[in-house]
Formats: structure tokens, sequence, C-alpha cells
């Protein structure tokens, strides 16, 4: 699949689960009050926070060193890949 078709089907995803979550906001917005609705957004939104602020100050610094270390790990074997791949192309010809 060539990257044009792949953004395209991604595109059409993303504007297909668009319509979807407007239309269900739509619905419980018929059915459910408007005082009812203000509640919860103010409750998640104050729940939210207060987590994000928890977990501000109670970071540990080393949680991204797994993430980093696979990266680095995934990076080695991509290069180790490609010197692979370029000693086998015939000489004068460029891979793009």
């Amino acid at each position: 699949m060539n990257k044009f078709a792949l953004w395209l089907i991604a595109t059409i995803a993303l504007n297909i689960m668009n319509a979807i979550s407007v239309s269900i906001g739509a619905i419980f917005a018929v059915y459910i009050p408007k005082t009812v609705v203000s509640i919860i957004v103010i409750a998640l939104f104050f729940a939210f926070g207060i987590k994000l602020l928890y977990s501000g100050i109670y970071h540990k610094n080393d949680e991204g060193e797994d993430e980093l270390g696979e990266a680095k790990e995934t990076l080695e074997k991509l290069d180790a890949l490609n010197e692979k791949r370029e000693a086998l192309l015939p000489e004068g010809h460029h891979q793009a």
C-alpha cells in the first residue's frame, strides 16, 4: 500500500469516527439535561486535573528509560539491516 492510500484511508476513518462521536453527543444532549452534563464535565475536568498534578509531583525520572532503550535497540537493528541491504546492492545503485 502506498503512502497516499494509507493517508487517505486514515483520513476517512478519522472523519467517520468524528461523525459517530458528534452523533452520539447530539443524542446524549437530547436525553440528558444540560445541568447534569455540566456537572459531569466539571467533575471530569477536576478529576483529570488532580490526576495530572499528582503524576507531575510524584513522577519518577526513570519511567522513560525502558522506552528509550527499546527505541535505541530498534534503531540499531534498522541500521544493521540497512548496512546488509547496501552490501547486497551492486555498486552505483543507491537506495531511495
